[in-house]
């Protein structure tokens, strides 16, 4: 039964935005869409696109560019929390860091992403055979959603997942998702940092 739960849970969380999509559009997003148009999820989105410019290396960062990236996020990487005003804040900087051909190629990139569905889970139906929760189940799901939600507004993607007591109500699904793309997104801002240590002062 818990397991049930924690499956609709995790389903309940990625209809409302709350998981980081691998999607990398970097362009301002049209109105509504919920926590997957926030200001915090289009700034993971831009950092992932970065990474994906340095693996594809035809139009991966120069020095100067990497040092201004990491200018830009060095500091939230101690913070606890961000504001949504914040992530505004940092998405501008990060993003005016990119030429248009690097925008470009991320445009490209999130439309063949979306072509492809999105990487969204449908084995099985996606609903478990069909079975939904009980009226109980549900309500109490929807409880933990709306702490998740108080959650996500202050929360900050440079801050160590492992540091938020909050991330333990979570499926162990999200809880791993969450500590894979810290991660995949420390390598990256170390690797943009040993290339901004070469930019021309």
């Amino acid at each position: 039964m818990k397991k049930l739960q924690m499956k609709w849970l995790a389903m309940l969380a990625m209809s409302a935005g709350l998981v980081g999509a691998s999607q990398v559009k970097v362009q301002a997003q049209p109105p509504g869409g919920g926590m997957r148009n926030s200001p915090k999820m289009r700034l993971g989105r831009l950092v992932m696109g970065i990474g994906l410019l340095e693996r594809n290396k035809t139009n991966a960062l120069t020095p100067a560019q990497a040092k201004r990236v990491v200018a830009a996020i060095a500091p939230w990487r101690s913070r606890a929390t961000m504001s949504d005003e914040q992530a505004k804040g940092v998405f501008i900087k990060v993003n005016t860091a990119l030429t248009t051909k690097q925008k470009n190629e991320l445009d490209k990139e999130a439309a063949k992403f979306r072509h492809h569905g999105g990487g969204s889970d449908r084995q099985g139906g996606g609903m478990n055979n069909g079975q939904r929760p009980s009226d109980t189940q549900m309500q109490d799901m929807r409880k933990r959603m709306e702490k998740m939600r108080g959650f996500f507004q202050t929360y900050n993607p440079f801050y160590p997942p492992a540091k938020y007591k909050q991330l333990n109500d979570m499926p162990d699904r999200m809880q791993s998702g969450f500590k894979r793309r810290f991660a995949a997104q420390s390598a990256l801002l170390s690797q943009l940092a040993k290339k901004a240590a070469k930019a021309k002062h």
